[in-house]
């Protein structure tokens, strides 16, 4: 009598050793499928990612005339990364008046830190740039203004962050130039 026992309880061992294989293969199928699809999505994103823009096609020639007062030549790449828009048969100086448009990484939204303080306690040399949160235009705008170059506006739209550098052109007037050109670009990201 003994032996049928032991058998029916080997028997129930097997089926049981069985189910439970079976559901370790389903489970690392299961696993396997997931990393798959995971892996697919990923690189999906990858794949689909926008590529940056052309800095020349954010702006036109008309948009920078009208906004600059004055008739500019078509865009100019410099780069891969910036364009410039600037008079006519201007020599192409430092003090020519000219915008110029340039990607950037998100990073140059971030505040200035402090100056240092001198040693022995005194004041440091004062700050170099001062940074201005712009409302208005972008999703994220700062004024960045240093005493030897003026005054640049970075501009965070979406996933593209660009800068907008205005040269030859009486400072008090450089920020709200800026903006306008900022208010333009946006409206092609």
């Amino acid at each position: 009598m003994l032996l049928p026992g032991f058998l029916a309880a080997a028997e129930q061992r097997k089926k049981s050793e069985r189910a439970d294989s079976s559901a370790r293969v389903i489970e690392m199928k299961l696993k396997f499928a997931m990393s798959v699809m995971a892996g697919a999505v990923c690189s999906l994103q990858v794949a689909y990612a926008a590529p940056p823009p052309d800095p020349c096609s954010l702006l036109t020639q008309q948009e920078a005339s009208t906004v600059l007062n004055t008739h500019v030549e078509a865009g100019k790449p410099m780069g891969s990364d910036s364009c410039v828009w600037s008079l006519p048969n201007q020599s192409d100086t430092v003090v020519g008046k000219r915008v110029t448009i340039s990607l950037v990484d998100a990073k140059v939204l971030a505040p200035i830190p402090e100056p240092p303080r001198r040693a022995g306690g005194g004041e440091g040399g004062g700050r170099q740039m001062e940074s201005t949160p712009v409302q208005g235009v972008g999703d994220e705008a700062t004024s960045v203004t240093t005493a030897s170059f003026g005054t640049v506006l970075n501009v965070r739209k979406g996933g593209t962050t660009f800068r907008v550098t205005l040269t030859g052109y009486q400072w008090e007037a450089v920020p709200l130039i800026e903006k306008m050109i900022a208010a333009d670009v946006v409206t092609k990201l």
